[in-house]
């Protein structure tokens, strides 16, 4: 998949330069999903990196099921644009459905991550998968 996916504890602000240089460089789409700190583990925000010819495009995303057991699209938050995952695995735009619209499928997708989420960590608090960091600052 032509498409990467990171995890933020905190504010993103401050990382964006570095994000979206790394996304220029890549020639790659960033999907960053932000938490409020390490132990929550519900999603808090999106925010999508996206290459462009003249730079890196960002915005903030939600994401959107038209149905259920459908496929997970994102919708620009002033829904001016949505984005799915094609065949090959690459990002693509694509019409904003009028469920995004009207919120319907908004509400709908939130509603899944976070049972989801709440699935994963259920036992321990924690989710259950092997995970590495990377420090956007100078360590010590």
């Amino acid at each position: 998949m032509n498409f990467a996916v990171a995890a933020m504890n905190g504010a993103l602000r401050e990382h964006i330069p570095v994000l979206a240089s790394s996304v220029q460089s890549a020639d790659r789409p960033m999907l960053v999903v932000s938490f409020a700190d390490a132990h929550l583990p519900v999603c808090t925000g999106m925010t999508l990196f996206r290459p462009v010819p003249a730079g890196v495009e960002i915005g903030m995303v939600e994401p959107c099921l038209l149905a259920d057991g459908g496929a997970l699209i994102l919708v620009a938050t002033d829904r001016s644009k949505a984005f799915g995952i094609d065949g090959k695995g690459e990002l693509v735009e694509r019409p904003v459905p009028r469920l995004a619209r009207n919120g319907g499928g908004i509400d709908r997708a939130w509603a899944d991550l976070e049972r989801r989420m709440a699935e994963l960590v259920e036992d321990t608090g924690c989710f259950p998968l092997g995970s590495w960091e990377v420090h956007l600052e100078p360590l010590g």
